[in-house]
C-alpha cells in the first residue's frame, strides 16, 4: 500500500460494462475502477457502463483503451487486487 504515492497514474487497459481494468504505470500492477466509481453513483444501483461495440471505449467518450487517469486506492478486494477510484 505505501510503495504508491496516491493519487497515482494508471492507463486504461480494457473496458467493460462492469468498470475499467487499468494499469498503474508506477508500479506495472493491474486493478479495478468499478462502474459505481466511474459514473460517481452508489452501488446499490447496479450501474453498468455504455461500451461501444468492439469494447474500445465507452459510448459517451470519456473513456477509452489506452487512456491515461488519475486513480486513488478505495480498497484492496478478497483477491488482494487493487480496488480503485478516480481521483
Amino acid at each position: 500500500r505505501n510503495a504508491i504515492a496516491w493519487p497515482t497514474e494508471a492507463i486504461v487497459t480494457g473496458i467493460t460494462p462492469a468498470g475499467l481494468r487499468v494499469r498503474i504505470v508506477a508500479a506495472g500492477v493491474t486493478g479495478f475502477v468499478p462502474a459505481a466509481h466511474v459514473l460517481g453513483v452508489s452501488f446499490r444501483e447496479r450501474p453498468r457502463l455504455d461500451v461501444d461495440e468492439h469494447g474500445l471505449s465507452t459510448v459517451n467518450g470519456a473513456f477509452g483503451l489506452g487512456q491515461r487517469i488519475r486513480v486513488a486506492l478505495d480498497r484492496i478486494d478478497e483477491t488482494g487486487r487493487p480496488e480503485l477510484k478516480l481521483a
